[in-house]
């Protein structure tokens, strides 16, 4: 488990939430920002950024390709969380609760921020069966009228290289919390809620 950074008053705090594909980050960060009047952001917000720019999708495989094309341009892994660093300055002075890293970095280079800028830092990791994250991932689709992925083109997306460390990181998390489909979807948001007021 990582240490939690004392808080200042004046600064964030910094929350940081991971987990694999359809886990309930977006739900969770999506309500936490309403109750805790919170910034939100993604780490996947600079991927999507260049595919509007270039004129693509941003789709799942789309922006796995962009993060390859992106790592080669600069030239190391850890371009996304430095991106992100660079965004969150401009809001140190609100609570700022960020979602999808994916790798040992993101969440030391988050850290690192917080602990500079005298703020507050949790990390929050979601973690769900493959079978569970499987089926929630069709029922988004099917919410936003795209066609349902077979087991085999999920498992595909699952082992993408930027997708390959997620148990590194729920190592690193200073809390897991564990998303099931037998608790209520207001229940579970709630509950990753509840754990950020302990940095609030």
């Amino acid at each position: 488990m990582g240490n939690i950074i004392s808080i200042n008053g004046q600064r964030g705090p910094l929350i940081a939430i991971g987990g694999g594909t359809a886990c309930g980050k977006s739900k969770a960060r999506e309500y936490a920002c309403t109750m805790h009047k919170a910034y939100g952001a993604r780490f996947s917000d600079h991927l999507r950024s260049v595919a509007r720019k270039q004129g693509r999708p941003t789709d799942k495989k789309t922006l796995q390709a962009i993060w390859l094309e992106e790592r080669e341009k600069y030239g190391f892994d850890h371009f996304l969380p430095a991106f992100m660093c660079e965004r969150l300055k401009q809001y140190l002075g609100m609570p700022m609760i960020v979602e999808g890293l994916r790798m040992p970095h993101d969440v030391q280079m988050l850290r690192s921020f917080a602990k500079r800028n005298g703020a507050a830092f949790g990390f929050i990791y979601i973690d769900a069966s493959k079978e569970d994250r499987f089926n929630w991932n069709n029922k988004r689709r099917h919410e936003r009228q795209k066609l349902p992925w077979t087991i085999d083109k999920f498992e595909e997306s699952e082992g993408h290289d930027c997708e390959s460390r997620l148990a590194e990181i729920c190592k690193l998390a200073d809390v897991c919390i564990q998303n099931e489909p037998s608790v209520p979807l207001r229940v579970f948001v709630e509950k990753v809620s509840s754990e950020m007021k302990r940095y609030m």
